[in-house]
């Protein structure tokens, strides 16, 4: 597997392959692929049970262990609370917290999903103190200082920043710079679009940009970069 540079676009969370040698992807895999798979793979993954699927949660601590020594697998996600769709929140939070807790005893950061539940998901940062990815983040300002008390949490913005009047651009432009990412989730958008998009948000050009994501990156995944 690769490993970044400062000159890679990196998307930090999406369920695509890489469209160009430009895009560094940290690809979502659930667990469609088997452990044995995941070696002959040239680009990274995050594996997880979705907050969506948790009735069918099984040894969920044992399953996701199966994956955790895979050099390729470098963060359990995307993981969560969803009070839109999926079982019921009680169930959906018993299997985040065992999710978390294999998260923090493999030192993994993990990708978050959080729908109508950001509220939720605070008391869980202050137990566990891993790296927090929330992704396709689209918060108030209000929101993000609650979460910006913990510095072990990151926020990760995709399409929405198209939108110039959305939540997430407004809250884009407030986000420290060294507390973001950029994803393309499942939308069908180039990662070097939405990287021009950010850029113009900020007021930066793109290598500066390119560059401080390679910083964030760095700074979250420390302890699994050989």
């Amino acid at each position: 597997m690769i490993y970044p540079t400062k000159e890679h676009f990196i998307n930090i969370h999406t369920h695509k392959k890489a469209s160009s040698c430009h895009e560094w992807i940290l690809r979502n895999a659930f667990f469609v692929l088997k452990p044995q798979n995941l070696h002959h793979l040239d680009y990274a993954v995050s594996v997880g049970l979705h907050p969506w699927f948790a009735s069918e949660a099984q040894d969920i601590s044992q399953n996701l262990a199966s994956y955790l020594e895979i050099e390729n697998v470098l963060a359990i996600g995307e993981i969560g609370l969803d009070r839109v769709n999926g079982p019921s929140l009680e169930l959906q939070k018993q299997v985040f917290q065992k999710q978390l807790a294999t998260a923090e005893a493999y030192q993994k950061p993990v990708i978050i999903h959080a729908v109508k539940a950001y509220a939720d998901v605070l008391p869980y940062l202050k137990q566990f103190k891993m790296p927090f990815v929330l992704h396709g983040f689209k918060a108030n300002l209000h929101q993000l200082n609650q979460f910006l008390k913990y510095p072990q949490v990151y926020f990760s913005f995709g399409k929405d920043l198209f939108y110039e009047d959305s939540k997430a651009a407004k809250t884009f432009q407030e986000v420290p710079a060294d507390r973001f990412f950029l994803e393309t989730d499942t939308a069908h958008l180039q990662i070097e679009a939405l990287y021009q998009q950010a850029a113009k948000i900020r007021k930066i050009d793109i290598v500066q940009l390119k560059k401080q994501v390679f910083y964030n990156f760095e700074a979250v995944f420390k302890r699994l970069i050989p």
